[in-house]
């Protein structure tokens, strides 16, 4: 029976066969797999058999429609089908992401999650991966052994112009008891558009459940997103049909499978969110959620499989579509035939047809036409029919879960009497070793050949190669087997020669004889009719030629050995280099062939014919000798040369530079070693500029830096040099970067820290009055205004750098010119007033203005010894906040580079407190 593509859930029972597919590896990069049909395309990781790729490791091939936003290659559509012009976001990986299956013995029992984050606990790798036209077919096996020992066998089966894949999932009870109950879950976060939209949340729907009063067997969840307004809707869904199936939305990370089937809410420990998990049919929730599928297996006993399927789905119509394509539980391969016809041989008795599959019952079914049929309507009839007739089985869709618009499906019935038997087209006799040929047959459809010289039982192919008469015989395939028989005669005398011996030249002639008389003979030495004359020594080729309708050859050779000493003389062009052409074999004038070639000592790559191999030859001095063996006719003889195989010479590649800063004005040169190989290549990164045949390296015009110069010689079999090359590392010192201490100003005795930094040795100079003249810090305490100049080596480069420290004769006073920041006119005696203690010293010119913080002015005095006790206008002021001005000219002790007038002036602003 051939199954059809859109009524894969409809069987006949009646015997059929099925024809499988030539499988090609193909689509795997790395351990992961991928998938792409005409609008669907995956992948499938390696490591825990879910549909999710790290394209870091594993980039899609050519041709793929990845969304470069995020590394996972999960699953991608155009379900639009318009040439992948709008096609969809990854519905499974972007944000998190969380997609993958697991498993869960009971509840709370054993359980295994594999998922592209976080957990990947059940090791495995893809064992199968099919991709031909039609059909595109992925298949991993993991083992769960935390536990338990389950086998699990996923397969992703996706057709080319569908717009869904089936994963039929296989799981094996390899422990000694049986299961009572394992749950099998699915489930991933449908993310759909967000790659275009950056849009997590999906409508999320319950449309089918098994467990539903009247329902249909079919468990289906959904998830759309209408954005971007520019793509059009974008769904997906995941389907199964049967009662132990159950679909849910809500949560996240969902991987309890008994949660997921009973519908309740996931632990905290197995998901994100402990939201409960909805199954109502009709349900739906917009939110960024996980939609999920269980499938519960009872009573799996120790040994056993238990196989399911369920469907990923990219559109409403494809969903109801597939829902009747495929059931759980199915024994039977799964195949990618697009026929829509079923054919049935009636053999004289009536046929009962029956429609079968999971939904079968969601459709009101009629047959048409009527005559030859026990009924009209249903899903079994019986069909009797008295010609050939092609039967039409219509449903109508009585169900929401099914496609809305009638299918059908065909069987032709061929009654027995309709048909003639075959008849074998009749082959004139044919001659032995003539070239295969297919024989020829009068029926309709395939049949089956057999009898000896059939090579193909199917195209009837038969080989004429000996002489005889063949009994072959051709079945038509029908239940009732009608059969044609044909003898086929292969004609032909056996031209075969007898074999004879060697003769040695001069020796009388004798007569050559073949299995068939009748033929003629020709060739060197020989008459018409098989006298061979050996009056010279060599070797002869002679023809037996028997002629007619079946023309028969067979060639023999005669040789007839020397009845003189042979020449052996041989020579090779040597010395040769090893890896040179190989070396010319020369041989004496008049050199007897048919000797034998040795050499020693062992090494040497030497044909029977004397040919050298230098490419499987090892290097070194070898005697070749050629020997021929006496005969009856004439002595022995040999000659031996002598070859010599020049190994290649290693170069010397040993090279070094000097280290250099880079404000050298000289170049730096490559020291080569002792013997070392000229006529090289030199080469290196960017920054460093070298001369490519001296290796001499432009300092000036290089980036200071460490560089790697690679030195590069080609081999020469002129010379017999090898290849090679060798690095060596020059490093350009950039200057030190010098940071110093600012300019400095002491008073006359005093003393201050001068330091520089960016070395690893300093100079400083004068080196008088300084505590440590090679120190990076040292201090310094020169009695007049000084400049110091500091010398800092980093690496062997050399810069300086110069300070100045000022020396000021101070006028006789404590300079200490500070101002308070509070005082408290309380009649306490202690910080009564505002004054400015020591002011007064070494001033020539002061004022001082207070302003309140409304900026009237409270209080002035060109005094350096003012007191100020808070009064304004014969009124104590109230506690707050005042800003002062002071503007003052110091005099100096004479004329110095900080005051050159013999004075400088102070300015100073701020707030004074008054409290009370």
């Amino acid at each position: 029976m051939i199954k059809s593509k859109f009524f894969f859930g409809l069987t006949l029972f009646t015997v059929f066969s099925f024809t499988g597919f030539k499988t090609l590896n193909a689509q795997m990069v790395g351990t992961n797999a991928y998938v792409k049909g005409a609008s669907v395309e995956f992948g499938v990781s390696g490591s825990g058999g879910f549909e999710g790729v790290d394209q870091s490791i594993s980039p899609a091939p050519a041709g793929y429609h990845a969304r470069s936003t995020f590394l996972p290659f999960g699953f991608i559509a155009n379900p639009q089908v318009n040439a992948w012009a709008t096609f969809d976001g990854d519905f499974f990986t972007p944000g998190s992401p969380e997609n993958g299956w697991g498993f869960e013995i009971g509840v709370g029992g054993a359980a295994g999650s594999n998922n592209y984050n976080f957990v990947n606990d059940i090791p495995g790798s893809i064992t199968s991966v099919v991709n031909n036209p039609t059909c595109h077919i992925v298949d991993w096996e993991g083992n769960a052994t935390t536990g338990t020992n389950l086998h699990f066998k996923i397969e992703y089966l996706l057709e080319q112009n569908d717009l869904f894949y089936t994963t039929t999932v296989s799981i094996t009870n390899n422990t000694a008891a049986a299961i009572p109950d394992l749950f099998y879950y699915r489930s991933f976060d449908p993310d759909n558009n967000e790659e275009i939209s950056s849009d997590f949340t999906t409508q999320n729907t319950i449309v089918c459940q098994p467990f539903t009063v009247g329902g249909s067997g079919v468990a289906c969840v959904s998830a759309t997103s209408l954005v971007p307004a520019t793509q059009p809707q974008s769904y997906v869904g995941l389907a199964g049909i049967g009662s132990n199936f159950r679909v849910t939305y809500g949560g996240f990370s969902n991987r309890s499978g008994s949660d997921i089937w009973n519908g309740t809410s996931i632990s905290p420990l197995t998901g994100f969110y402990s939201t409960p998990l909805v199954q109502t049919v009709g349900s739906t929730n917009f939110a960024d959620e996980g939609i999920s599928l269980a499938y519960r297996v009872q009573n799996l006993l120790p040994g056993a499989t238990k196989t399911f399927k369920f469907h990923v789905i990219l559109d409403n119509a494809a969903a109801t579509g597939i829902l009747t394509v495929s059931f759980p539980g199915s024994s039977v391969a799964q195949v990618c035939d697009t026929s829509l016809v079923d054919t049935i041989a009636s053999c004289g008795a009536p046929v009962p047809l029956t429609l079968t599959g999971s939904t079968v019952n969601n459709y009101s079914w009629t047959w048409s036409p009527a005559a030859g049929l026990s009924t009209t309507s249903g899903i079994n009839v019986i069909a009797n029919p008295t010609t050939t007739t092609t039967y039409v089985a219509t449903g109508t869709p009585t169900s929401v879960c099914v496609a809305s618009s009638p299918v059908t499906v065909q069987f032709v019935m061929i009654v027995l009497g309709a048909v003639a038997p075959p008849v074998i087209t009749p082959v004139s006799p044919v001659c032995t070793g003539s070239p295969p040929f297919n024989i020829g047959v009068t029926t309709a459809g395939p049949g089956t050949w057999s009898g000896p010289g059939i090579t193909n039982t199917s195209a009837g192919t038969f080989n004429p190669s000996a002489p005889g008469a063949y009994l072959v015989s051709y079945s038509y395939p029908l239940p009732c087997i009608l059969t044609d028989t044909m003898t086929i005669f292969v004609v032909g005398a056996d031209p075969t020669i007898a074999p004879t011996v060697p003769v040695c030249a001069g020796s009388a002639s004798f007569t050559m004889t073949a299995a068939s008389p009748g033929g003629v003979w020709s060739g060197g030495g020989i008459s018409a009719t098989g006298v061979f004359n050996p009056t010279t020594a060599g070797t002869f080729t002679v023809t037996y030629t028997i002629s007619g309708v079946c023309t028969a050859v067979d060639t023999q050779l005669v040789v007839v050995n020397p009845t003189v000493p042979p020449i052996t003389g041989i020579s090779y062009t040597s010395p040769v280099c090893i890896s040179a052409a190989n070396p010319i074999l020369t041989t004496a004038a008049g050199f007897t062939t048919g000797g034998v070639f040795a050499s020693t000592p062992a090494g040497l790559s030497l044909s029977s014919t004397g040919a050298v191999s230098l490419a499987s030859s090892s290097a070194g001095t070898y005697t070749i000798t050629y020997s021929f063996a006496a005969t009856g006719c004439g002595p022995a003889g040999s000659s031996s040369t002598t070859l010599v195989i020049t190994p290649l010479a290693v170069p010397v590649l040993g090279f070094s530079y000097p280290t250099v800063c880079a404000t050298d004005t000289a170049d730096a040169a490559p020291v080569p070693v002792a013997g070392f190989t000229i006529g090289g290549t030199y080469s290196s990164t960017t920054g460093l500029v070298i001369n490519d045949s001296t290796g001499v390296v432009d300092v000036n015009g290089s980036t200071p830096g460490t560089y790697t110069v690679t030195y590069s010689v080609i081999g020469s079999s002129v010379l017999c040099t090898a290849s090679g090359n060798n690095t060596a590392t020059i490093t350009i010192n950039p200057l030190p970067i010098i940071l110093m201490s600012p300019e400095q100003t002491i008073w006359v005795g005093q003393s201050t820290w001068i330091y520089a930094s960016g070395g690893t040795s300093y100079l400083w100079s004068p080196s008088t009055d300084l505590s440590c003249p090679n120190c990076d810090s040292s201090m310094a305490a020169p009695p007049v205004t000084t400049t110091y100049c500091v010398i800092v080596n980093q690496l062997g480069c050399i810069d300086s750098a110069c300070l100045k420290v000022n020396v000021e004769i101070p006028c006789p006073s404590n300079r200490n010119m500070g101002i308070p920041n509070a005082f408290s006119p309380n009649g306490d005696n202690v910080n009564d007033k505002f004054c400015l203690d020591g002011w007064a010293d070494c001033i020539t010119k002061f004022e001082i203005v207070i302003f309140d913080r409304w900026g009237e002015k409270v209080f002035e005095s060109k005094d350096p010894d003012f007191c100020w006790d808070g009064i304004f206008n014969g009124k104590a002021l109230d506690p707050g906040v005042f800003v002062y001005f002071v503007k003052a000219t110091y005099a100096t002790a004479g004329t110095l580079p900080i005051s050159p007038q013999g004075s400088f002036d102070v300015n100073r602003t701020g707030n004074i407190s008054l409290v009370r």
